[in-house]
C-alpha cells in the first residue's frame, strides 16, 4: 500500500520540525512531548488524504499551535518564559530561509556521531551527560567530579571542535 504524501514528507522533515519544535520550547523533554502531538495531528491529516504544498511552513505552524496549547495546558513552574509572537515568527522567518533538504540533514546527523566517535571519552561522556540526559553544568561537575567551570571550559572546546569537524566533513562531501 502506498504511503501518503504527507506522511513521507512527514518523515522525511522529521529532524527540521523537532528542530523547531526545540527552538520554540528549549527543552528536550517538552520539545520530545509536543513532538509526538504534532505527529498525531499530521498523521491523522494525511490519514484523511489531507495534501499540503509547500509541507514545512504547514507543518511549523501546526507545531506552533501545538506549544502554544502545551503551555496552556500545563501552567509549568520550569517552563522558561514564553517566547513573544515577534519571536516566534523570527524561528519560523530563520528556519525557512536555512531550510535545506531532509538528505542534507542526515548527512548533518552522520558527521556529528563520526565526530563525537573521535572525542576523548571525558569529552564523549560531558557531552552526553548535558546533551542526552540534559544534565545541566552543576550536575555535570559533580557527575565527573570537576569544577563547574572546567566543564564549561571542555562544553564550549568540545562545540567548537565539533562543529569544525562538521563542517570539514560536510565540505569533503560527508566522508
Amino acid at each position: 500500500m502506498e504511503q501518503p504524501k504527507l506522511t513521507l514528507e512527514f518523515l522525511q522533515n522529521r529532524q527540521a520540525l523537532l528542530g523547531f519544535i526545540f527552538a520554540l520550547t528549549r527543552n528536550q523533554h517538552v520539545a520530545e512531548e509536543v513532538f509526538q502531538e504534532v505527529a498525531l495531528a499530521i498523521l491523522g491529516e494525511a490519514s484523511a488524504g489531507k495534501t499540503v504544498d509547500p509541507f514545512l511552513p504547514w507543518a511549523r505552524e501546526v507545531a506552533r499551535r501545538r506549544v502554544v496549547e502545551y503551555y496552556r495546558k500545563t501552567s509549568r513552574r520550569d517552563a522558561p518564559a514564553p517566547l513573544t509572537e515577534s519571536m516566534v515568527e523570527l524561528i519560523g522567518a530563520s528556519f525557512g530561509e536555512n531550510e535545506e533538504p531532509p538528505e542534507r540533514d542526515s548527512e548533518r546527523v552522520s558527521s556529528l556521531r563520526r565526530c563525537i566517535a573521535q572525542l576523548s571519552a571525558r569529552a564523549r561522556q560531558v557531552i552526553q551527560l548535558r546533551y542526552t540526559t540534559d544534565l545541566g553544568i552543576d550536575a555535570i561537575a559533580q557527575s565527573v567530579e570537576w569544577q563547574a567551570a572546567s566543564v564549561k571550559v571542555l562544553l564550549s572546546k568540545t562545540r567548537k571542535i565539533l562543529a569544525e569537524c562538521i563542517r570539514a566533513r560536510l565540505a569533503a562531501g560527508g566522508a
